[in-house]
């Protein structure tokens, strides 16, 4: 009975020595958040820390309000149309090339005897199509960056700064549902 009773309470001490190893660690280990920045701070930075990130010129481009926010010219505004046009179409071809060799690769992969050669075409087919979607909105936005002003530039990272730092704010508190 002192046997059986000694070994729980070893068992017992070990996982609560764990558990307080655990959480006083992982208390330590995170920093503390950064202080929020403002908009305004950005001024004094280069605009080569730009964050070329195509998601949010795609989304914030076609926003009317943004538009607005950097006063872009009724010329500024039919070229970004027209350059997102381009690429929107250019994009779609690609992504229905590599589409079509996905379902080419899956009915590769369920055949009896695997074609290797077959499959390497089919992977080829995806890397370069999905590279030069990448390239092609890489170039669209060096293209929309070189009609803005430097002021205009300047305040669509703002914008993008704000953005950011409201989606790292729902991160940190978890979404709301």
């Amino acid at each position: 009975m002192k046997k059986k009773f000694f070994n729980l309470t070893v068992v017992v001490l070990f996982f609560v020595s764990i558990f307080f190893v655990t959480f006083s660690e992982a208390k330590e280990k995170m920093p503390p958040p950064p202080p929020p920045q403002e908009a305004e701070q950005v001024k004094g930075e280069s605009f080569h820390d730009f964050n070329p990130q195509f998601g949010f010129f795609r989304f914030a481009l076609n926003d009317p309000q943004v538009r607005e926010r950097l006063k872009l010219t009724k010329e500024q505004n039919s070229q970004i149309d027209e350059l997102l046009n381009v690429r929107d179409k250019f994009n779609i071809t690609k992504r229905a090339e590599v589409s079509v060799a996905f379902i080419d690769l899956k009915k590769e992969m369920k055949n009896e005897k695997i074609d290797l050669k077959r499959i390497e075409e089919l992977g080829n087919i995806i890397a370069n199509g999905t590279s030069e979607i990448q390239k092609n909105n890489i170039k669209t936005l060096a293209q929309i960056l070189s009609i803005l002003t430097l002021e205009q530039r300047e305040e669509l990272e703002k914008i993008q700064q704000v953005q950011q730092r409201e989606m790292m704010q729902h991160f940190r508190k978890g979404w709301k549902r």
